[in-house]
């Protein structure tokens, strides 16, 4: 069994973002089957899409939900990690960023996606919130439809949790001190360089 640092029940719960509402409430009573984790894979792809809009202010999965659409692979985990755990499945909110950005010294965009990781049958199994399992080797993440690996740089109970080395992810909230590995350094030096780096939309 691979470890991840907190004990399952720590996963199981709730996070800053992740908290359960009276949306997330009656989206989870819709989620029936026998195969829960398909479902709510197929319930966040069921989420209109829409363009992030950088005044956007990040929303809890509940408000998500209510809203009824995601911008990004930020969103579609937050409201599956919350789901995930009213199914009572630990589940690890996972934030990455691209291998081709960390190798690319003139990429000026930070290329960061969001994976989690759910404890299935006695293991923690890799997974996209949309597209279901993704293969992963240590820290490296395998995205299919965009075809690119992701290295893992942090994980919590959701995004309020992470930052490297003082620099937060998405807003200034955070807690937990990231382990300096090589590539948590490399992105650290990327983006204390003087020229801006900008999220990817």
């Amino acid at each position: 069994m691979r470890r991840i640092g907190k004990t399952l029940e720590y996963y199981l719960g709730e996070g800053k973002f992740t908290c359960k509402g009276d949306a997330c409430i009656a989206a989870a009573n819709k989620i029936t089957g026998e195969y829960r984790i398909m479902e709510i894979n197929k319930y966040i792809e069921s989420l209109e899409t829409k363009k992030k809009r950088w005044w956007r202010k990040r929303r809890t999965a509940d408000k998500i939900i209510r809203d009824g659409f995601v911008t990004d692979s930020v969103d579609q985990a937050l409201v599956f990690v919350t789901l995930a755990r009213m199914e009572k499945f630990p589940t690890a909110y996972v934030e990455t960023v691209s291998e081709d950005f960390l190798e690319d010294p003139d990429s000026r965009v930070l290329d960061r996606r969001v994976f989690v990781d759910i404890y299935q049958l006695h293991q923690w199994v890799p997974c996209d919130p949309v597209h279901g399992r993704v293969s992963k080797k240590e820290k490296t993440y395998f995205s299919e439809p965009d075809n690119k690996r992701y290295i893992e740089i942090g994980r919590g109970l959701d995004f309020s949790e992470i930052h490297v080395n003082g620099i937060h992810v998405d807003e200034p909230e955070g807690s937990i001190k990231l382990k300096k590995n090589r590539h948590i350094i490399k992105l650290i030096k990327r983006m204390k360089k003087t020229e801006p780096i900008t999220l990817n939309p």
